[in-house]
């Protein structure tokens, strides 16, 4: 259930970005106002689209899922420094591309 409400929160989110490229294609605005645009795009609609998909009734099988998200995150993230740690020493990767692979 939340994952559909979060597909339909990128859905939502991925139109707004192709609305914007429409509009800078058809010249109704020009590639300045993007910037405001992007900025507008991050720090408002961004947030809100996410609060309001997670609207929904708390019950203990969401409390699990969300749970089970968390540690599946530390997890991840976990394999992922051990494996760029590695990669790091095989490639001579510095610190700026080990943490862009991260």
């Amino acid at each position: 259930m939340i994952s559909l409400l979060l597909f339909e929160t990128i859905l939502e989110l991925f139109l707004i970005l192709m609305m914007g490229f429409a509009l800078v294609r058809l010249h109704v605005l020009e590639s300045a106002d993007s910037k405001s645009l992007s900025v507008l795009s991050l720090y408002l609609i961004a947030p809100c689209a996410l609060i309001s998909s997670f609207q929904i009734t708390f019950t203990d099988e969401i409390g699990k899922q969300l749970l089970f998200s968390l540690c599946l995150g530390v997890v991840i993230h976990i394999l992922l420094f051990v494996i760029v740690a590695i990669l790091g020493r095989l490639f001579h990767l510095n610190n700026l591309e080990q943490a862009s692979l991260i």
